[in-house]
């Protein structure tokens, strides 16, 4: 009798002991234990209890391995974007210059090319179009006015096929304020364009939006939480005042949409379908002033590859985190200013 009862205490502080080992490695792998040895046989339970002392050691170095891999794969993710996005930048630099070598062939294939690679790099996040474009565009050809028109065309027809495709993100009460601000201001902003010194706003502007890329994309700018109708009016005008000088109506409502600390589908709800329209108000007010040249529609053909980057891009923005698109959108803004710099020096 008391044999067994001695057999009955040793088992028992065992399954004690294996127990509070076995806490130790967390609880789903304690109950995972239990659930084993009580599904065993009497004669195998004692060999599952002898061999539960290596499992806790096992798990702790386990954890301990993946606790050192943590600060790593920390410290690399921003290093892998980047990386990213300085692999853009070679591969556009290096698609100029394929550029520059079919214009010395004929001008019309290395325009296509062009309008296709600025519409698939901008339709990544909705804007920078003109930027690119003008900058490639004018090193293929010194017709400027063939330039405006063809950068015309596609931007129409490459804001039109995003905010189709974007349809169900748009919400008409939140871009509604944007536009109205926007829209009353164009005539400033055509004013302006017409009685002014043009290159100079265009300098500052220039100068603004890329010190803003840069600064921003190794620090990222304060989170705004409340905005309000107001506020949304008083971003959109700008717009108005600044989209007729450097073609770029979206610059500060994209600006205003990140520090707001939306997602990349509400910003890209919000200033998609403002540049569009604004695109379309502004180029009316200019026909109706009669400022504008009538357009060769014979560049209408430059909207197919437009279209085919713009599907490209999106599909590479459906597969961005929001941390990547925050990175990409301050590398474009830096691209767009000094774009403007470029053509208002120029």
């Amino acid at each position: 009798m008391r044999f067994v009862s001695k057999l009955l205490l040793t088992r028992k502080a065992r399954e004690q002991q294996t127990a509070s080992t076995m806490s130790d490695a967390g609880p789903s792998a304690s109950q995972d234990f239990l659930l084993e040895v009580k599904s065993l046989g009497y004669a195998n339970r004692r060999s599952a209890l002898r061999a539960a002392g290596e499992r806790p050691n096992e798990m702790a170095q386990i954890r301990l391995q993946s606790a050192q891999q943590e600060p790593d794969a920390t410290w690399a993710e921003p290093t892998r974007h980047r990386l990213k996005i300085a692999l853009c930048f070679l591969l556009l630099g290096a698609t100029v210059l394929s550029l520059y070598q079919l214009s010395k062939i004929g001008s019309y294939p290395a325009a296509f090319l062009a309008v296709f690679v600025a519409a698939t790099v901008s339709s990544t996040v909705g804007f920078a179009f003109s930027a690119i474009a003008a900058a490639i565009l004018l090193q293929i050809t010194s017709d400027q006015i063939a330039v405006v028109e063809i950068m015309l065309i596609s931007s129409i027809a490459l804001q039109t096929y995003c905010v189709a495709l974007l349809w169900r993100e748009i919400e008409p009460g939140r871009v509604g304020w944007f536009l109205l601000g926007g829209v009353v201001t164009i005539p400033i902003g055509v004013y302006a364009l017409l009685t002014l010194n043009t290159p100079s706003y265009a300098i500052f502007i220039g100068l603004f939006l890329a010190l803003y890329g840069v600064i921003t994309l190794y620090r990222p700018a304060l989170s705004i939480a409340r905005g309000g109708r107001i506020a949304d009016t008083v971003v959109g005008s700008t717009g108005g005042i600044v989209g007729p000088l450097v073609a770029f109506p979206g610059a500060i409502v994209a600006i205003w949409c990140g520090v707001r600390g939306w997602d990349k589908t509400t910003q890209r709800g919000v200033y998609q379908p403002y540049i569009l329209v604004m695109q379309i108000v502004t180029l009316a007010v200019l026909a109706f002033l009669g400022q504008t040249s009538r357009i060769d529609f014979t560049y209408v053909l430059f909207a197919v590859p437009a279209v085919i980057g713009a599907h490209i891009g999106l599909r590479i923005f459906q597969k961005m985190t929001d941390g990547q698109f925050r990175l990409l959108v301050n590398a474009l803004l830096i691209v767009s200013g000094l774009g403007i710099l470029g053509r208002a020096l120029h």
